[in-house]
């Protein structure tokens, strides 16, 4: 009996039996983040859908209607399209995220995103039907494209290599960057096609202005080099100096100094291009990451 007993005690594990599960875990978050990686980049094309549906709701709420009816309806039609996307690729790591949850607060967050996403029809309702002010519109859009971001904070706090994480924290910092430069887009188109800003309104810019930049300088802090430069690249586009002279105009012009509401279609059309050449940063961010993780 005993010696049947000692038969059955397993061997005590070696020093390479540690090795080799060690590799064996990393291996397999790598692999999870190649899958992840799926959802980044979903959630970074689906927040810019966002972003674009948002702006056209304005548009068209700050028009009673009148403008901006086929941009908000192709906006629309691209949000629900990428919103399949994302849900495709959420299906394919949603095993690896509950079988052996990586974090509750990523769990969290990735509820409250969807959780977001079934609250959007019915917002849509509101704004056709003019049921909702321009304001109120974009708090909802920005309350949803915050719950997104946030899923990707999150993501990055659970990676394991620095290198990875490092890419991930420059791609959501970026991406709030990006988000306030969409509210920026909406406070400025406010003021502008009401012809003046007031104090709150001026205000309310040159926080969004500060917030970006911080926003970016930590992105340029964990980015890869083609990232940066593309980066570089952009802000040495002419249009941000006609951005910065807009902005001048918001930030520094006396409530009761008019302006020309028709600057405000001028205003819309740079930020939004600068929003698109950001997204082609994010973009490049997150083939670095990816490539990263192949690696």
């Amino acid at each position: 009996m005993t010696a049947r007993r000692q038969q059955h005690t397993p061997a005590a594990p070696t020093a390479a039996d540690y090795l080799i599960a060690s590799r064996q875990c990393e291996l397999m978050n790598l692999q999870y983040f190649l899958q992840m990686g799926k959802v980044v980049q979903s959630i970074s094309n689906l927040v810019h859908s966002f972003q674009r549906e948002r702006g056209a709701s304005n548009v068209f709420l700050g028009s009673a209607g009148a403008r901006f009816v086929e941009e908000r309806e192709a906006a629309m039609q691209e949000t629900d399209r990428l919103t399949t996307v994302f849900e495709q690729a959420l299906a394919e790591v949603h095993e690896a995220l509950t079988a052996q949850p990586v974090s509750s607060h990523l769990l969290n967050h990735i509820a409250t995103a969807l959780h977001g996403l079934q609250q959007l029809p019915a917002l849509r309702i509101k704004v056709a039907d003019q049921a909702v002010s321009a304001s109120e519109a974009t708090d909802a859009y920005s309350n949803l494209i915050h719950a997104f971001i946030t899923v990707v904070f999150e993501a990055a706090d659970t990676a394991v290599d620095p290198s990875i994480a490092g890419l991930l924290v420059a791609m959501v910092h970026l991406m709030n960057g990006k988000e306030l430069c969409g509210q920026e887009r909406a406070v400025g188109s406010a003021g502008f096609s009401s012809g003046r800003f007031d104090g709150a309104l001026s205000k309310r810019m040159v926080h969004l202005v500060e917030a970006q930049e911080r926003c970016f300088e930590v992105f340029l802090s964990f980015a890869d080099e083609d990232s940066r430069q593309l980066w570089h690249n952009l802000r040495a586009q002419a249009r941000e100096a006609e951005i910065e002279r807009l902005r001048q105009l918001g930030c520094a012009v006396g409530r009761y100094k008019a302006l020309d509401p028709e600057l405000a279609d001028r205003w819309f059309a740079l930020m939004s291009e600068r929003m698109d050449e950001l997204k082609v940063v994010e973009d490049a961010v997150e083939g670095s990451f990816h490539t990263r993780c192949v690696e």
